[in-house]
């Protein structure tokens, strides 16, 4: 995977979001590896769909900090891993802005499991998430 020019991104999880079930999210990276890329993708595949058109720029091995289309709104994320624990932030919707917050844990080279909460400012309804992500 040091030199590829596209990797495909796979997350399964369960969420309490759309009534307690397992859903799944596909996005693309184009240029991995290289200082600027970019990232399209679809989430919650088969629930309300949502699109990705990221460009990811990394600041360095671990720190990497992406804009544009984030769930169907402008968006930013930004992911710092710099070892076998990582935090992943997305903050997207102007309107009503939006932060969600997943810790992840590396079990093998492009294999993951995360943890977190979509919509951390949101109302009282708690949104754990929890999954696998495989860079393929």
């Amino acid at each position: 995977h040091a030199f590829s020019l596209v990797e495909p991104q796979v997350r399964l999880y369960w969420s309490n979001k759309f009534n307690g079930g397992p859903t799944s999210d596909l996005n693309i990276v184009v240029l991995p590896r290289s200082p600027t890329g970019i990232t399209f993708g679809a989430n919650s595949l088969g629930y309300n769909t949502t699109y990705n058109a990221l460009i990811d720029h990394r600041f360095s091995r671990s720190f990497t900090l992406s804009g544009g289309a984030l769930y169907s709104n402008l968006g930013l994320k930004a992911v710092y891993r710099p070892g076998i624990f990582g935090v992943d932030a997305r903050l997207y919707n102007s309107k009503n802005p939006t932060l969600d917050l997943y810790g992840d844990i590396r079990l093998a080279h492009e294999l993951e499991i995360f943890y977190g909460e979509r919509n951390v400012f949101g109302p009282n309804v708690a949104t754990p998430t929890f999954g696998l992500q495989a860079n393929l």
